[in-house]
């Protein structure tokens, strides 16, 4: 009789069901003295019907409750056709029909009972009433019990245990309860109950025991984690991962996906002999190999979204690489699958995405010869990537408006076409284009796209994949922003927001563009749409939670230096600003602000968008060369970068900046916070207070906030959170960077988005770019170099996220820069301290990029300076180029002061370095030259002429020895004769004429030029020792002495009111020519410790430096602070992203001027630097060439 037994089409069942329950009704043949004549179901009534259920209980006969069931089927059908809006159903309910039904359900010994009550209690699942009353009853785990036999079924009140369906009947018996099941996961009233450990035990029973029930077993597991509320969802997920159910779905994918492309085949001799029998296995094979597609599908699907709320499991790809093998083929007539190919996509999209290493997750091991490589899963993934454009390309064809408006002009694409337009699993079946199968199949298409594209977007992101996916031709990386479906959107979206806060992904810059520029346009887009408006609540084009994902993406790209350069080409904070018109509801109008605001921010904190001396190479390239002439030579008097002409605006931003500043203290934190920040970041500490009013009111306050929200402390906020502490503890600089070793050796890396929870990424960095600029200025260098800010800044770069590891990198460098020597008294311009015999172009004032000329030897072993291998001889033809341009220690060259990757030197060299303050400014005529120096009267006799500084050509004067040596004689007119010369300054003797008073002559003269080059001071010195002597030139302009002081050793001497050229251009030689054309013929000898200060140094420091005999007092105390504090270690970790790659680099070229540091960093990084000179980016190679060179 259940083989006939009935049911209706529920007027508001939630969805089809195949079950035969649901297509059942008909006519009556039971013996039973029914109330109401055979065909006349119109007169059944629940009075009548109610009493025959009772009785059939009463009798304990399940064949009575059939048929008298079968006689409501009737009813029910006819009732459908007659009367739509009759309630019967209701009416039975108010009669309690649900306590014969509860009867059949609770049966303990007849399964034939249970049966019944499930069928029966299933046509009533349309009704709110009636599922309340099978909660109550516990519907779910009478399923559970209809599989099992009479003995395990007790009368308890515990939940009964599952087992295995032991014969045919119990698999009918399970077929029934998962078709049921998976019905009931469709209503949130049964999705509590269905992840009860029990039911999600006896479903994973049927799984692994009953195949024909994969399907509906998957798709109830489908149903229960895909639920409409995201929170619900992930209270399932959990559900399922307590019950083991992702490792039981993973185990079954593996099993089944050796599914072949097609349903086997069943040879045609077969089928005719075999006759209506073959037909039938072909159909059976067919049914069964759909069933397996769709269970592959919704396992897949499962996996995915447990993937997707971070549940850790294992997934086999290559199981997933054999499946798309299988299927990928778009050349032959197997079925598209579109739905399992997308599911499975999306699968290892996120197996890829919540993986540390892609190369490693496709890497597929087997013993197959095809197969066990990189190379094999890529070609897979290519191959059904191709299919994928293709069917879009097809159907972008077809669309209203495509380029070919009639399929027959079309020839085999049309063929192909027909091929789509059939079943998804069987193509012998067409579906017309304005049925919800086609839209679906369209819809599948552009899902596997979009998910493909997606996981190939995480392939290129891998160094070690990017390269070998150009081998295999991967091409149009660029079709998902295409689509704009509203789930693909916030796939792609929240894929680039994955990829741009990537470690890994960042090392591919012309891959962050690429997404830039394409985030970018959708910003435009949903901006300048044809719905736009000015006036404010205009349509958006895109929906909002589309637009706040699209804003944190481009917040998290602003964090780039390379595209905040884009951000600034493109204006995007007058985008943004439109983009604010369309908002009405404050709330979303806050979070707008505060979103733009945080790019804002980042853009505006770019080097050549801050620092006004710093222009970045786009800028290079606009046709800057004759303003920069014409403002160097005087003819403009408009600076080439004026605060006017930095980005964003300065004079409306920063009002807008300081309305959010003063917002009442019920307004938004963020947006005061960032606001102060940014205006801070302006002032520069250009407030008219003195220096420690500034770091009292504004530097200290603002370092101990970042000290407390920055990312480095990410993981003790974290641990405090969840060990329930009050107060996190503080880790010591020696643990971050355990903790980094661990995370680099476990490939895990912490991205902005993921800190934002416990810290401030966006605040921490701005902070930290007012270090960086303040960290340049002297009057800061103190406090920022105390050791618990060095081990902050350290801290940083250690733990914290890229970019803010970057900021603090810069900080670090910049302290380093013109180094304050407080020993001294005194700014470091240049700092050549030549000791060793390769350290000629080290510039330990790490302001400099000195260029060596010729080959100038090393000092004799036993001769050098500070009892050392200190000291350079310079010899015939060889010098040293401090600068092109030559360098003014009033105008300091801006060269190394920053770092942004895709820049080059030139850049950063257009203008000379701007002082915070006008009384910081150095003024030309305040400066210090010093040197040590080894005298031989013996060789100057014989050589003459020794020329230690050179000046640059100029448009006004050429280029010429400003500071030398000269061997001198009485000419007979009574003045000094000097050899260089070649006559007498004052008869014009020539010097061949007098040569012969040179010969006994002892006399030796210093001789410096004055700042207009018109005249120059000979100053006669007493007579030298040989062996080494310190020079020292003091050139000021204060109250207490106007003129320069020229000391030799203790031996000072006076020149009132003349003050020497501050220009420096080449040392150690005159790199003219003589008439003879001859480069290089006035070499000095051999020097050590050379220095130029931007102030005056006193008498009294003058004579200290002069005293010194070893190295201990030398101004490189932070350097030595810095190697203590394990400096070294810490900046190589951080060269994986190329953006804080640059200034790591920029810190460990300056650290590399330290001599004890040199073989440390070889050792820690040596090898990985090197291989950074052949990098694409500019500034890589150029810092990596630094490094290099001051190390070797």
């Amino acid at each position: 009789t259940c083989k006939h037994f009935f049911t209706t089409s529920l007027p508001a069942c939630p969805s089809s069901c195949s079950n035969p329950i649901h297509k059942m009704g008909g006519q009556t043949s039971s013996p039973l003295a029914l109330p109401w004549s055979a065909g006349t179901v119109e007169e059944i009534d629940r009075v009548d019907f109610l009493p025959l259920l009772e009785k059939a209980c009463e009798n304990d006969n399940v064949r009575d409750f059939w048929e008298a069931w079968e006689g409501v089927a009737a009813y029910r059908k006819f009732s459908k056709e007659a009367n739509p809006n009759d309630n019967f159903d209701t009416e039975l309910l108010d009669g309690n029909v649900m306590k014969y039904i509860r009867f059949g359900l609770h049966h303990t010994t007849s399964p034939e009972w249970r049966e019944a009550g499930i069928r029966v209690a299933r046509t009533f699942l349309y009704i709110g009433k009636a599922r309340t009353d099978l909660v109550r009853a516990d519907f779910p785990a009478c399923l559970s019990m209809l599989t099992m036999s009479n003995e395990d079924v007790g009368v308890q009140q515990g939940m009964p245990v599952a087992k295995a369906p032991a014969n045919s009947k119990q698999v009918e018996y399970s077929l029934l309860a998962v078709d049921v099941m998976s019905e009931l996961a469709d209503w949130d009233d049964f999705v509590p109950m269905i992840c009860k450990v029990s039911i999600l035990n006896f479903l994973c029973i049927i799984l692994n025991q009953v195949p024909e029930a994969t399907e509906k077993v998957t798709e109830t597991f489908m149903k229960v984690v895909e639920r409409p509320s995201a929170s619900q969802s992930s209270a399932n997920l959990n559900h399922l991962r307590e019950g083991s159910v992702g490792d039981i779905l993973e185990s079954t994918f593996k099993t089944i996906s050796g599914l072949k492309g097609r349903p086997e085949a069943v040879p045609v001799g077969l089928l005719a002999a075999a006759g209506p029998e073959g037909t039938g296995r072909l159909e059976l094979e067919k049914t069964k190999w759909k069933k397996t597609v769709n269970s592959l599908s919704n396992i897949s699907r499962v996996l995915a979204t447990m993937l997707k709320f971070e549940h850790e499991i294992q997934v086999d790809t290559s199981s997933i690489i054999r499946v798309f093998d299988a299927f990928g083929h778009s050349e032959d007539d197997r079925p598209d699958c579109l739905q399992m190919l997308t599911q499975i996509a999306r699968l290892l999209y996120w197996v890829c995405r919540v993986s540390g290493d892609v190369s490693e997750r496709l890497l597929i091991k087997s013993s197959a010869q095809d197969i066990g490589s990189l190379d094999f899963s890529l070609n897979v993934l290519v191959r059904l990537w191709r299919k994928a454009v293709e069917i879009h390309s097809m159907l972008e064809q077809v669309a209203p408006g495509g380029n070919q408006p009639s399929w027959a002009r079309m020839g085999f694409a049309d063929s192909r076409y027909q091929q789509f337009c059939t079943d998804d699993l069987d193509r012998s079946i067409s579906i017309s284009v304005d049925s919800p199968a086609y839209a679906e199949k369209v819809k599948n298409s552009r899902s596997l796209l979009c998910y493909l594209n997606c996981l190939l977007w995480l392939c290129v992101a891998q160094p070690a994949v990017r390269w070998k996916l150009r081998q295999v031709g991967f091409m149009k990386l660029h079709l998902a922003f295409s689509l704009r479906e509203s789930e693909i959107v916030r796939v792609m979206l929240s894929t680039v927001r994955n990829l741009v806060d990537s470690p890994v992904a960042q090392q591919s810059q012309e891959l962050m563009r690429f997404f830039g520029e394409a985030c970018l346009s959708l910003l435009h887009e949903a901006t300048h749409h044809a719905h736009h408006t000015s006036a404010r609540g205009g349509k958006l084009s895109f929906p909002m939670d589309q637009v706040w994902l699209l804003l944190d993406t481009l917040s998290v790209m602003s964090l780039q230096r390379g595209l905040q350069e884009l951000f600034t080409k493109h204006r995007i904070v007058e985008t943004l600003s439109h983009l604010a018109h369309k908002f009405e509801d404050p709330q979303k109008l806050a979070k707008l602000e505060v979103q733009s605001l945080y790019i804002a921010a980042q853009v505006a904190i770019l080097p050549s968008n801050r620092l006004s001396w710093v222009c970045s190479d786009t800028l290079l390239h606009a046709n800057m060369t004759q303003r920069e002439k014409d403002w160097k030579t005087g003819k403009s008097e408009t600076p080439l970068w004026t605060p006017e002409s930095l980005y964003p605006d300065r004079g409306a931003f920063k009002a807008k900046l300081k309305e959010m500043a003063n917002l009442p203290s019920t307004g938004d934190e963020t947006l005061r916070t960032v606001s102060s920040l940014l205006l801070a970041v302006f002032e520069e500490g250009r407030t008219g207070h003195s220096t420690d009013d500034v770091t009292t009111r504004t530097l200290r306050p603002i370092y101990q906030w970042w000290q407390a929200n920055s990312t480095a402390r990410y993981m003790e906020y974290k641990d405090a959170d969840e060990n329930q502490r009050p107060e996190p503890l503080r880790r010591s600089l020696c643990q971050l960077l355990e903790d980094a070793y661990r995370r680099q050796a476990a490939k895990e890396a912490l991205t902005c988005m993921e800190t934002m929870r416990y810290c401030a990424p966006y605040e921490s960095l701005t902070a930290l770019a007012l270090f960086s600029r303040l960290a340049l200025e002297k009057d800061f260098k103190g406090f920022l170099s105390h050791q618990d800010v060095l081990e902050a800044l350290l801290g940083s770069v250690c733990a914290g996220i890229w970019p803010e590891a970057r900021e603090a990198a810069a900080t670090l460098a910049n302290l380093m820069w013109m180094n304050y020597d407080a020993f001294h008294g005194g700014r470091l311009v240049c700092w050549l301290k030549f000791d060793g015999a390769k350290s000629l172009f080290v510039d330990a004032a790490n302001v400099l990029l000195p260029m060596q000329v010729g080959d100038p030897k090393g000092v004799e072993l036993g001769k050098g300076m500070y009892k050392s291998t200190w000291g350079i001889t310079f010899t015939q033809g060889t010098f040293l180029r401090l600068h092109p341009d030559g360098i003014q220690t009033h105008q300091v060259p801006g060269t190394l002061t920053t770092a942004s990757v895709c820049d080059s030197l030139k850049a950063a060299s257009k203008l000379p370095y701007k002082f915070l303050r006008n009384h910081t400014e150095p003024s030309p005529r305040n400066f210090t030259l010093t040197c040590w120096f080894y005298w031989d009267a013996n060789e100057c006799i014989i050589q003459g002429r020794k020329v230690l500084v050179q000046t640059a050509q100029s448009d006004q004067h050429p280029s010429m020895p400003s500071i030398f040596v000269d061997h001198a004689a009485t000419c007979s007119c009574g003045s000094l004769f000097l050899a260089g010369d070649g006559f007498c300054t004052s008869c014009e003797k020539p010097w061949k004429a007098s040569a012969e008073p040179f010969k006994s002559s002892t006399k030796f003269v210093w001789v410096m030029v004055n700042e207009d080059m018109t005249a120059r001071k000979e100053i006669e010195i007493p007579t030298l020792m040989p062996g080494w002597h310190h020079l020292a030139i003091a050139a000021g302009e204060g109250s207490a002495f106007a003129g320069t002081l020229f000391c030799l050793d203790s031996w000072p001497s006076y020149c009132k009111n003349f003050w020497p050229r501050n220009d420096f251009y080449v040392i150690g030689n005159f790199s003219g020519v003589n008439e003879s054309g001859v480069a290089g013929v006035y070499p000095f000898g051999l020097i050590a410790d050379f220095r130029i200060y931007a102030d005056t140094l006193t008498k009294d420091a003058i004579e200290k430096m002069c005293a010194q005999s070893t190295i201990v007092d030398h101004p490189d105390r932070l350097m030595q602070k810095l190697a203590s504090m394990n400096a070294v270690e810490i900046l190589a970790l951080r060269l994986d992203v190329p953006d804080t790659a640059v200034e790591c680099l920029r810190a460990l070229g300056s650290l590399a001027t330290y001599a004890p540091l040199r073989s440390k960093i070889f050792s820690v990084c040596g090898r990985q630097i090197v291989k950074m000179l052949n990098s694409p980016y500019p500034m890589i190679k150029r810092q990596a060439s630094r490094v290099v060179a001051n190390m070797s």
